[in-house]
């Protein structure tokens, strides 16, 4: 299953362009108004709307890369700490592995070699066809242009750094270049059909994206099962850590095993049950008997059988993982 935030991420990176489209039309919508001398308060209260939402499609392209790329929930909660009130909710599980394997190969050199076919397709170098930027169509399709290769870097420097979330971009491009690229052979995107050269180039990509689409779904869902299996040993392992936790004046003597003073509580506690769950806790003595040993007899017994019992089910769980 795909962690929370990275379906969050993927939200805002779809809102995005729909944003800065919409706020470009409402500018364009307020400059013809203006161009024919038919400007008023409405006309500025528009231009205003519309350069706030083509504003805030960029920071909500930057929070979803960085939710991305964010290792856990608590990561993920920085990136959208701005939204206020309608930030979404995260939760701080769903650590999320190195992502390795051929597959991020594969992946990376897909990218690539998009890229080059990318640059290829800018207008004057294998691009015939021209986009007027005083027109609304041609502004948005340089703005879709650029969005499109941007979420492509953005999920390939993901990946270069391990990160599985970049995976989720890559897919994101290829499906809107397949989505883009279908209708503009078709001749139904302006402003016109492509010419014969633009049309080899464009329909060269379609094969690597769909490849692009199968590699990096298989990456993700390695990575994702990969980190469902040890997130359920470390929740085992934290469950079965506090079962063993004593209370009292024993608890004071069980947790002196582990380097700490008087029973831990709140923060101390979590921080204290996660290292052991991971097995980063150091431990004293696996018999770490108690200073009065000899006059509490069962007591010693039960402690030492305690401490025992944490360290093997730690070792014994971390050869499993």
């Amino acid at each position: 299953m795909i962690p929370k935030r990275f379906e969050i991420a993927t939200v805002l990176l779809l809102l995005s362009p729909l944003s800065s489209g919409f706020g470009l039309w409402l500018i364009f919508q307020a400059g013809t108004l203006v161009a024919s001398n038919a400007a008023d308060m409405i006309t500025v209260a528009q231009t205003g709307v519309g350069v706030f939402f083509f504003i805030l499609g960029f920071p909500l392209f930057f929070t979803s890369i960085g939710v991305f790329a964010s290792k856990d929930g608590v990561e993920a909660k920085k990136w959208v700490r701005w939204l206020g009130r309608l930030k979404p909710k995260i939760e701080n599980g769903d650590r999320s592995p190195v992502s390795s394997g051929k597959n991020r190969v594969y992946a990376m050199v897909i990218l690539l070699v998009v890229f080059i076919q990318a640059i290829l397709l800018v207008p004057g170098i294998g691009e015939d066809r021209q986009y007027p930027l005083n027109q609304f169509y041609g502004l948005f399709s340089s703005l879709w242009y650029f969005y499109v290769l941007a979420t492509g870097l953005g999920g390939f420097i993901l990946i270069y750094y391990r990160r599985p979330g970049g995976y989720i971009p890559a897919i994101i491009m290829s499906l809107l270049s397949i989505g883009t690229t279908v209708p503009d052979v078709l001749g139904l995107l302006p402003p016109s059909a492509p010419t014969l050269r633009t049309t080899v180039l464009i329909l060269s990509v379609l094969p690597l994206v769909i490849l692009l689409v199968y590699v990096s779904w298989r990456a993700l869902q390695t990575n994702v099962s990969g980190a469902s299996s040890s997130s359920f040993f470390l929740e085992k392992g934290n469950v079965e850590f506090k079962r063993l936790q004593p209370s009292g004046s024993s608890g004071m003597q069980f947790y002196a095993c582990f380097g700490v003073r008087g029973i831990p509580k709140g923060d101390a506690l979590i921080r204290l049950n996660q290292n052991e769950a991971i097995g980063t806790s150091p431990i004293k003595s696996l018999t770490c008997t108690p200073r009065m040993s000899q006059s509490q007899g069962t007591a010693v017994e039960k402690s030492t059988m305690m401490v025992r019992i944490v360290s093997l089910f730690r070792i014994l769980r971390n050869r499993i993982i």
